[in-house]
C-alpha cells in the first residue's frame, strides 16, 4: 500500500469519528416530557437536522477544500430509472430483513393488530412521544427518515466506502463500511443485536452493493428511505 493510500484511509476514519462526535451533541438535549406535540416535533426536527449537518458538512469541506474534488456533487447528480428500481427493491428487502430480525428474536412472526400503538414509537426513539394522529406521525417521519437516509448514505457510502474501495479494493471497502455502519447502530435506541446484524450490517451490504454497481448515491438513499419508512409506518401496528 502506498503512503498516499494509507494517508487517505487514516483521514477517512478520522473524519468518520469527527462526524459521529459532532452528531452526539444533539443527544445532550432531551425533550421535556410535558412538551406539546408541535414543540416536540420541532425539537426532533432540530435534532435530526443537527445530525444530518454533522454527517454532511465535514465531508463536503474535506473533499472540496482538502482533496480539491467534487465527488460529493457527482454522486448526487445522477438519478436514473435503474436507481429507482434498485432503490425500491432494496427498501422492501430491508423491510423483510427487519421482520426477520424480530422473528428470530421472539421466535415467531410479528402479528398485525388493528390499533396504532404510540407506546411502540417510544421503543423506536427511546423518548416519550406525545400522542398524535397517524397522519401527523407519518408526515413527521417523511421528513425525519429522509434526513436519516440522505445523511447516513452520504457519509457511509458516498465517503467512507468510496475511499476504502479506492485504497483497499471494492470488496474490502464494501465489507468494512458495512461493518462500520452496523457498529454505529449498536447504540441506537430500541435496536437489538438481531436488528444491528440484519438491518444495519446486512442492510449496509445491500446499500453498498447498489452504490458499487450504480456509482451513484441515488439507489442507496432510495433503498434506505423506503425501508425505513415501511418500518416506521408498520411498527406501531404490530405485536410480538
Amino acid at each position: 500500500m502506498t503512503e498516499e493510500k494509507f494517508d487517505l484511509i487514516i483521514k477517512t476514519v478520522l473524519l468518520m469519528f469527527i462526524c459521529l462526535f459532532l452528531s452526539t451533541f444533539s443527544m445532550v438535549f432531551q425533550p421535556n416530557p410535558k412538551m406539546d406535540l408541535t414543540t416536540f416535533f420541532g425539537f426532533m426536527v432540530a435534532r435530526r437536522l443537527t445530525i444530518f449537518l454533522s454527517f454532511t458538512l465535514p465531508v463536503i469541506y474535506f473533499e472540496s477544500k482538502i482533496q480539491k474534488g467534487k465527488d460529493w456533487i457527482k454522486q448526487l447528480e445522477t438519478w436514473r430509472f435503474k436507481d429507482f428500481v434498485f432503490g425500491f427493491f432494496g427498501g422492501f428487502l430491508l423491510f423483510y430483513l427487519w421482520i426477520l430480525s424480530f422473528t428470530i428474536q421472539y421466535g415467531e412472526m410479528p402479528k398485525f393488530v388493528g390499533q396504532f400503538d404510540f407506546d411502540k414509537v417510544y421503543l423506536i426513539y427511546g423518548l416519550i412521544f406525545p400522542s398524535a394522529s397517524i397522519f401527523q406521525y407519518i408526515i413527521f417521519e417523511v421528513f425525519n427518515q429522509f434526513m436519516v437516509a440522505f445523511g447516513e448514505e452520504f457519509l457511509f457510502r458516498g465517503f467512507i466506502q468510496k475511499n476504502l474501495m479506492k485504497t483497499l479494493g471494492n470488496f474490502q471497502g464494501l465489507i468494512i463500511s458495512a461493518i462500520m455502519f452496523g457498529l454505529i447502530h449498536v447504540l441506537s435506541p430500541g435496536y437489538s443485536l438481531y436488528q444491528v446484524f440484519f438491518e444495519a450490517f446486512v442492510g449496509g451490504l445491500i446499500f453498498g452493493y447498489f452504490y458499487l454497481k450504480t456509482k451513484s448515491l441515488a439507489s442507496p438513499i432510495i433503498a434506505h428511505y423506503t425501508g425505513n419508512m415501511l418500518q416506521r409506518i408498520i411498527f406501531p401496528w404490530i405485536v410480538f
